[in-house]
């Protein structure tokens, strides 16, 4: 039922929610490298530690996608989607306050397995969600999204060094993009659990709910 549907505001709402959280990842992931030579100077950073600011960020990546890929398999799509935003946003805020660069690199790698677990959840959506015969389109529409973060990564830093020092702009740059991130749990809280996920578990009178919603819009 869900592949038989046409393209309507159902489907809008939910390459939103995923766009803009894929957004926010980029925005993350591409932000460091505006701030590291404000860090450099800060902390009087070297090359190992410079080295390892950056690369710890896609470990992170990569320990949150398998943890949380196996929770959102276990536990649903919908509680992994608010889960790992609260959880980036949290260490984002704490990173932002750090006193060193160690605590940054810990509270970074941190921040970064939440993300991970962003990439998880909005793989397993747009199979779930969208019609099979749009859903290659529809899933470039979403990852598009990607290049257009990294821009407001740097239009970010650069707004935050116009109004602060340096040394208080990259903590302004993390906490604004924290903002966004509370924009995205907005709109996310909207998205529905997956029905196929549902229909999995033996929940179907859950998830036939869903579809006859989708069906309505």
């Amino acid at each position: 039922r869900l592949d038989r549907l046409p393209f309507s505001r159902w489907h809008i709402k939910v390459i939103f929610g995923l766009g803009t959280a894929w957004m926010l990842d980029s925005l993350e992931a591409s932000i460091i490298g505006s701030m590291l030579g404000i860090l450099r100077k800060v902390w009087t950073l070297t090359p190992l530690q410079g080295s390892l600011t950056v690369s710890i960020w896609l470990i992170g990546i990569m320990v949150g996608a398998v943890v949380f890929g196996y929770l959102a398999d276990r536990f649903g799509r919908k509680p992994i989607f608010i889960t790992t935003l609260l959880w980036y946003a949290a260490f984002t805020v704490m990173a932002a306050f750090s006193v060193n660069i160690w605590m940054f690199i810990t509270l970074r790698f941190l921040a970064a397995v939440g993300i991970g677990g962003e990439y998880a959840a909005i793989s397993s959506a747009v199979v779930e969600f969208l019609p099979k015969k749009l859903r290659g389109r529809l899933d470039a529409l979403v990852m598009s999204m990607w290049p257009v973060g990294a821009i407001l990564s740097a239009l970010t830093v650069m707004f935050a060094l116009r109004f602060f020092p340096p040394h208080i702009a990259w903590r302004a740059g993390l906490l604004i993009a924290v903002v966004l991130a509370g924009f995205a749990l907005y709109i996310r809280r909207f998205l529905p659990e997956s029905p196929r996920w549902l229909m999995d578990r033996g929940r179907e009178k859950e998830a036939r709910m869903i579809v006859e919603k989708a069906e309505e819009e």
